[in-house]
């Protein structure tokens, strides 16, 4: 269809131009709804909403197609969260990626942001660059990162760099 509709991403900054989180983020249809994403950020789109216009019914197939751009939309702004130099550790701590939300727009904004992940240069590295996820290796101890070096990575696990030593497993 032709139809075209505005999706918003937007990430709170403080005073001094840096990513916080939003506390207890809903979905906003030109308004806030009772939906609770789960986001640390806020989203805005044209849902379909109930008739109290409280909540959102995502098995209805225009709310399926917006769910689908919403969550590429999200994906594709870490890429200019990094263009902008805002893509920190602690603003990577705040997008979608709790495996266990169940909430239909958590959900696939999740296999959005993990697909981005291992396809674009956006995890911060120790050595200061980004990478892909198919080129980093977390270190379950600081200490490693000191140990073994970058080349080290790749003769030893055919991997590029360690990632940021502040992105633990947990």
């Amino acid at each position: 269809s032709d139809l075209r509709l505005n999706i918003v991403v937007a990430y709170p900054l403080n005073s001094d131009g840096i990513i916080i989180p939003a506390h207890e983020s809903k979905l906003f249809v030109f308004f806030p709804t009772n939906e609770r994403t789960g986001f640390r950020f806020l989203v805005h789109a044209p849902y379909k909403t109930t008739p109290s216009r409280e909540s959102i019914p995502f098995d209805d197939t225009q709310n399926q197609a917006i769910t689908a751009s919403l969550s590429a939309l999200i994906a594709e702004s870490i890429i200019d969260l990094k263009n902008s130099g805002l893509l920190s550790v602690e603003a990577l701590s705040m997008l979608p990626i709790n495996s266990d939300n169940e909430h239909p727009l958590y959900r696939s904004a999740f296999q959005h942001v993990i697909s981005i992940f291992s396809t674009k240069q956006l995890l911060p590295t120790s050595d200061g660059g980004f990478k892909d996820s198919s080129n980093t290796l977390l270190a379950r101890e600081r200490e490693l990162t000191n140990l073994l070096l970058n080349e080290d990575c790749l003769n030893l696990f055919n991997r590029e760099s360690w990632l940021h030593t502040g992105i633990t497993y947990d």
